[in-house]
């Protein structure tokens, strides 16, 4: 009797697939962003980031129901703009969950462009999402002991041409990315 009940409440549990939307750095980005946050670490503490996860979050859209995937990435289809670029020149940190970050000198008005498009199809796919302000940074640092004060770097440029959809898997080692879209900026 125990196992039957045990299938039927398993059997009703939706499945679901924790997703966002980002921008991902080419190598030379990655291995600039990696070696600025061992850097910022001496003064900061706390733990650098996997050079490998290092991203820029779009769209967070959380837990989604797996057969959602599809609409999803269909949204990420319909979103077509040209290419462009960041220029990152300041380290923060955020005192509310003790990461250090990096972001953008000025924001250029191709990703706020970019954010907003994918918005307006994702809800169109009928996909719930984060609806918070959005503050574009890669988080380079975790569990920071010292919280930094703004600090200016040398100028790091990356050139955005394309985005990406994200599944976030948590294995052993933490939380692991797997790209399953990717769709150019021309």
């Amino acid at each position: 009797m125990k196992n039957r009940e045990q299938g039927k409440s398993e059997s009703a549990k939706i499945d679901t697939v924790r997703m966002f939307f980002a921008i991902w750095p080419d190598e030379g980005v990655r291995a600039a962003l990696h070696e600025l946050a061992r850097q910022q670490q001496a003064a900061c503490s706390g733990r650098v980031m996997r050079a490998e996860t290092l991203h820029l979050t779009l769209l967070f859209l959380g837990d989604i129901p797996a057969d959602c995937l599809s609409a999803v990435q269909q949204a990420g289809s319909a979103v077509h703009m040209s290419a462009f670029t960041l220029e990152f020149g300041r380290f923060a940190g955020w005192r509310h969950n003790a990461i250090g970050y990096v972001a953008p000198i000025g924001v250029p008005e191709a990703l706020p462009a970019l954010v907003a498009l994918l918005r307006e199809r994702v809800a169109e796919a009928g996909v719930s999402f984060d609806r918070k302000a959005y503050k574009p940074h890669v988080t380079l640092l975790r569990d920071m002991a010292n919280m930094p004060r703004l600090r200016s770097m040398n100028p790091l440029v990356w050139i955005v041409k394309e985005f990406v959809l994200v599944q976030s898997v948590l294995d052993q080692r933490g939380a692991r990315y797997e790209i399953v879209g990717c769709w150019p900026l021309e």
